[in-house]
């Protein structure tokens, strides 16, 4: 029988209140959500802190990986698409991973998981900065990024096993703000190609190797989902993943777009044959039919789609329309990743009269603040940072509260599968951000393409404080 005290609705409540613990928070019971020991290793913060900088690290290895893709595409003589690919097999591979560390947490704890994917991300950096030659950067990348899709799925995991209902949010916050501070990589990334040139950039998540020894000591061991694993299962949902990603591609290269929607298709064909046929499906059907997956993992997508986008959109507006250098783009974005790292403290203070759900609601808004803001100040620098600093605040704030909410209602049992769908759907968002703010400014602008983006966030803040209503 599954170690639960309450219905998943009960749990719902619980995590939108804030007031009482529920099973799904507790760690007595062994898997992703918890081991045998107690689950509290220091203080929230303390937790955070460290998830929240591996955390950091994968969304600097993108950040500041951007930074220099025009110097590697002088190096090695590439197409304008050629040298895109230094991003996008990170990517692919991220997303990919993501959910076979989600689901592999389940069974075995999340240790030997977070380990191995923190180990794979250094020897990837190592190996990509060490590059020759185009080929083997890009094979470099895809070990990084295979390495790095243990982190966004696991990282909640273990902050849900190591804290109390009342801890979560602290922590959650300080390592969702954390990941969002990943925006000082254009910054950093900027300085160091100044002074070593690209392959220090790249090799940047290598620092992944000292947090290897303080994340194993929070993560947890021994899983309880048992059965078979299915395999037909898992490379069905990693080809989904991979096959969305391509898709969001359709507009600026075609073919690769029309490859990624056909693999896509495909995979999720067999994904739907494969599942009423398996006893322990990949993702347990539980996880699908349960409210608070969706309630969360859809509008969660529309953070990063704001947050993304707004990386393309304002250093393109600071370099098109103001002459910028990439280390004065990097300089006015820096307060806005600082915003994002100290949310904290107004994430306590809301904490105190609203719950996760409204919390969340608020993070959502001002993602569509941080557009609107973006679309009206495109001749003035100092409103392009406030629209992204908005974006990184709710960056941290809105991946936080939904988190909370999710982890407080799924079974420990079933934490990684849920955290897996959860974050492929927010990974996905972030290229549907990117894709639509490209295919709109093609044909009118970027400011206009801004203010147009921001009714998803927007929507998705209504959709949410309506549901914080129904389910009082």
């Amino acid at each position: 029988m599954r170690p639960c005290a309450s219905t998943p609705s009960q749990q719902i409540a619980v995590a939108v209140e804030g007031s009482h613990p529920v099973d799904g928070a507790t760690s007595d019971q062994p898997g992703a959500g918890g081991d045998r020991r107690r689950h509290t290793v220091g203080s929230p913060e303390r937790v955070g802190t460290v998830v929240g900088a591996a955390y950091g690290l994968v969304a600097l290895a993108s950040s500041a990986a951007a930074v220099v893709v025009p110097t590697i595409r002088d190096q090695f003589s590439l197409s304008l698409a050629a040298a895109g690919w230094v991003i996008t097999a990170f990517v692919l591979a991220l997303a990919a991973t993501a959910p076979l560390y989600g689901r592999f947490a389940d069974r075995v704890g999340t240790r030997t998981p977070v380990t191995i994917g923190l180990v794979v991300m250094t020897v990837g950096s190592i190996a990509a900065g060490a590059a020759p030659g185009i080929e083997a950067l890009l094979a470099g990348r895809v070990i990084q990024g295979a390495g790095a899709g243990a982190i966004p799925v696991l990282a909640p995991a273990i902050v849900a096993a190591r804290t109390s209902v009342e801890q979560r949010p602290r922590a959650l916050t300080r390592m969702s703000g954390l990941a969002a501070a990943a925006a000082a990589g254009l910054l950093v990334g900027a300085v160091i190609a100044e002074i070593a040139g690209w392959r220090p950039v790249i090799a940047l998540p290598a620092a992944a190797i000292v947090l290897i020894a303080p994340t194993r000591r929070l993560a947890t061991i021994g899983g309880s989902a048992g059965g078979r694993f299915d395999v037909i299962g898992a490379g069905a949902v990693a080809a989904v993943a991979v096959g969305v990603n391509l898709g969001f591609q359709l507009p600026t290269a075609p073919a690769v777009g029309v490859v990624g929607i056909a693999i896509a298709a495909v995979a999720g064909g067999v994904a739907v044959w494969n599942w009423p046929r398996r006893a322990d499906p990949f993702i347990p059907s539980t996880v699908l039919t349960r409210r608070a997956t969706w309630q969360t993992a859809i509008p969660a997508a529309s953070i990063p789609a704001a947050y993304f986008a707004l990386l393309i959109a304002i250093p393109t507006i600071l370099t098109e329309n103001h002459d910028a250098s990439r280390i004065i783009i990097g300089m006015l974005l820096f307060p806005a990743a600082l915003a994002g790292a100290a949310v904290g403290p107004l994430a306590r203070r809301l904490s105190r009269h609203r719950t996760q759900l409204q919390i969340a609601a608020i993070g959502l808004s001002l993602a569509a603040a941080g557009l609107l803001a973006t679309a009206a100040s495109t001749g003035f620098p100092l409103g392009l940072a406030a629209g992204f600093a908005a974006a990184a605040v709710s960056f941290g704030l809105g991946q936080a509260a939904l988190l909370t909410v999710l982890s407080a209602a799924t079974p420990p049992d079933e934490r990684g599968a849920a955290l897996a769908v959860f974050m492929v759907v927010f990974f996905a968002g972030g290229g549907l951000g990117g894709t639509l703010l490209t295919v709109i400014a093609d044909t009118s602008s970027l400011s206009v393409a801004t203010a147009v983006l921001a009714a998803i966030p927007l929507l998705a803040a209504l959709t949410t404080a309506a549901n914080t209503s129904t389910t009082h």
